[in-house]
């Protein structure tokens, strides 16, 4: 016995996307989240991070009162509405397992073609190394030296698991990221911005757009950095960016 299927139901059946999506603060990482296919399950790691999104979403008509659900995951890990300040390791790890169980919940029992958001990969990013690098951190204080590079692949396959996960459910996946200033060889800070999250995150989606505003037109635009629907598509500009019309432009509806 096999679990072969035939091509075009296995081309029917995989007609959704996992996109990453990055900028500075106030772009519109969020608002451009809530743009995507409903009903929308949209896991916050930032308390309140996305309340004005949400409400112009709301106003704007993009979305109606029933096509998101949000949850608080570190208020509702910790089973507060005060967050800490400072958080101890043992509350940083209460709130990975949540993340990690609240992703299967969803996936479990999602309705199909719905997206899950993650808001924000950065955040998200950061917890799976603190709470799955402390044990190999903690051996190479002892040893005395720093992380070596190839020390990171634990949190990678943590990661990844969740990502392969997702990508294998019957729901679509956005995933916001933070910028970075880029610094000089002299340590000064340019001009410059960069992606802030897993650097091989990238590898594993099927898109990663920069959403960025231009003041002369006070329109929002999207630059692909990576596509595996249509590689020609890398570099190019999307103006008014959804996620429909990024999915289209790129060539994957």
């Amino acid at each position: 016995m096999n679990n072969f299927e035939s091509l075009e139901s296995y081309l029917n059946n995989r007609r959704r996307f996992v996109m990453s999506v990055w900028a500075g603060t106030g772009i519109g990482k969020s608002y451009f989240a809530l743009t995507a296919p409903k009903p929308i399950y949209f896991l916050s790691m930032e308390p309140e991070g996305p309340y004005w999104s949400l409400q112009t979403a709301l106003d704007n008509k993009v979305i109606s009162p029933d096509d998101v659900q949000i949850d608080e995951i570190i208020r509702s890990a910790l089973g507060t509405k005060e967050v800490p300040l400072v958080r101890t390791l043992v509350d940083e790890a209460k709130i990975y397992k949540y993340m990690k169980d609240t992703i299967e919940d969803v996936i479990s029992q999602g309705d199909d073609n719905g997206t899950l958001v993650i808001d924000t990969g950065t955040t998200w990013n950061h917890l799976v190394q603190e709470v799955e690098m402390e044990e190999i951190s903690r051996k190479r204080s002892q040893q005395g030296r720093d992380l070596f590079p190839f020390d990171y692949r634990y949190a990678n396959k943590a990661m990844k698991s969740s990502i392969d996960a997702i990508r294998n459910s019957n729901l679509n996946c956005v995933i916001t990221h933070h910028s970075s200033s880029v610094y000089n060889s002299q340590g000064a800070k340019t001009n410059r911005i960069e992606y802030s999250g897993n650097n091989q995150l990238p590898q594993w989606v099927d898109l990663q757009i920069q959403l960025k505003y231009s003041p002369e037109s006070k329109e929002r635009y999207a630059v692909v950095d990576k596509c595996r629907i249509n590689v020609e598509m890398i570099g190019e500009e999307i103006d008014n960016p959804s996620f429909d019309s990024v999915i289209e432009s790129v060539g994957g509806a």
